[in-house]
């Protein structure tokens, strides 16, 4: 049973708009990370660290949009800078002054960035970085790590939450397709390994390293919570792609600009041939990019011929809103801010774990946070894969439940990760400190019997 269908809050009016919305989109959402058992919420309204549901409910939002509201929700300093910016005009699809802003303020901020392109969503920015590395290198394959999002096109939408009976071993997975409707061939470009695995990775490269184009990941996987680089992992990746002409792409749209102006890749002091960013860049405003090394970067167009257009790319509101973030970062000092916040809920948590001696840990890299609810090794997917395929039943839907009746928000999705923002009050975290203490508590038990049959 899912718990989340004996909430104590009323959710009367998201179930009812839930009915209705049904008879116009697919199971009433515009796309699957939107819907969850028996019905999502229904939001009207988001302010700070706050969002309302159609009921009237008021929670603590660790949600952020998937992470965007780094500064919190409708920010009023970056929504004045957007609503002067509509005198102007609101798209051009013209060269303009702010576009070129936004792209000499990346390449002064993040270390690959010599050159950079503007578009809307992530995926768009992900399908660039492949395109391009193919283009440059001559070769058509695609290596990344399983469990890892990024994007929904076909070249990476691969083995994101794969079923383990189909991805087979764990050493050597299968490359499992994401969605229906990937072609085979698509599939059989794209190599998956496991993350943090050295061996794995010499071993294919041994096989085909002269056949790769790139390897594309999240520097910390946070698609599957808070997923860390081993130690030497990440210089290992930048080794190999060296010594075999391969193109290494960090996905920075989570990471970048949320956890320093300069991404992951300045804190972590590993550079990556390509980046892409997008998030909390320009805190909700549709925005991402790519940047690059000149050479490669140079292959788009109009300079090469790597096709790149979009109507909505150079957004000009989207560019205001991305230099006004900037600003407010820089001068706020808001990612110290965001990784105190992050360590306080993090130990606030754990000191309870270890209190009672349950087989949890919350991990934490800067704002993300996520509670796990096992004391595995946490290396790879495999990791938490019991979890993964089980977002709408087991005890990660009993904890996001108990936070929902809290008055605490968190997305249900296939690991237990939140976003703090810099609007999160002390008084806001530490209110969820409480909660996920009371939930340790009243489901000790529980989580001790999950562990023991090893099913979520």
């Amino acid at each position: 049973m899912d718990p989340r269908t004996d909430l104590k809050i009323s959710t009367r009016r998201s179930a009812e708009f839930h009915e209705m919305a049904q008879r116009y989109a697919p199971n009433g959402v515009i796309g699957g990370g939107r819907y969850w058992r028996p019905y999502p919420l229904c939001m009207t309204r988001a302010e700070g660290s706050k969002l309302w549901d159609l009921d009237g409910n008021e929670f603590v939002d660790y949600h952020a949009a998937y992470g965007p509201a780094v500064l919190g929700h409708n920010h009023p300093e970056l929504r004045e800078a957007v609503r002067e910016s509509l005198d102007q005009a609101v798209l051009f699809a013209l060269p303009h002054e702010m576009e070129i802003a936004i792209c000499q303020r990346v390449t002064e901020l993040i270390p690959s960035a010599e050159k950079v392109i503007l578009t809307c969503a992530g995926t768009e920015a992900t399908y660039h970085a492949v395109r391009v590395a193919r283009a440059f290198t001559g070769r058509e394959r695609v290596l990344k790590f399983e469990g890892a999002y990024h994007g929904w096109h076909d070249s990476v939408n691969q083995s994101v939450k794969p079923s383990l009976e189909l991805a087979g071993d764990a050493e050597w997975p299968a490359t499992v397709p994401t969605s229906r409707g990937t072609p085979r061939a698509v599939t059989e470009l794209t190599r998956v390994l496991p993350w943090n695995h050295v061996e794995a990775l010499e071993r294919y490269l041994d096989q085909r390293g002269d056949e790769v184009a790139c390897i594309v990941i999240e520097p910390i996987i946070h698609s599957c919570g808070v997923l860390m680089p081993a130690e030497g992992w990440l210089e290992k990746l930048r080794e190999v792609c060296d010594r075999y002409g391969i193109l290494l792409i960090f996905d920075e749209i989570v990471t970048g600009f949320r956890h320093d102006l300069g991404g992951v890749q300045m804190l972590l002091g590993v550079t990556p041939d390509l980046t892409t960013f997008g998030k909390a860049v320009a805190n909700g405003y549709p925005i991402s990019g790519l940047g690059g090394r000149d050479d490669v970067m140079s292959l788009i167009e109009p300079e090469g011929q790597v096709s790149y257009s979009g109507t909505f790319n150079g957004l000009l509101l989207s560019c205001v809103a991305a230099l006004k973030t900037i600003q407010i970062m820089e001068r706020e000092r808001i990612h110290e801010r965001l990784f105190d916040a992050g360590r306080r809920m993090a130990e606030g948590i754990n000191e309870e774990i270890e209190r009672l001696g349950v087989p949890s840990i919350c991990r934490n890299y800067g704002s993300v946070w996520c509670l796990y609810f096992t004391d595995a090794d946490l290396n790879d997917f495999r990791d938490i894969a019991r979890f993964a395929t089980a977002r709408d039943t087991g005890i990660d839907a009993e904890f996001q439940a108990h936070l929902l009746d809290a008055g605490i928000y968190m997305q249900p999705y296939y690991a237990n990760r939140c976003y703090i923002s810099a609007a999160h009050s002390d008084s806001d975290l530490d209110r969820t400190v409480e909660a996920a203490k009371a939930f340790l508590n009243r489901r000790a038990d529980r989580i001790h019997e999950v562990n023991a049959v090893g099913v979520g």
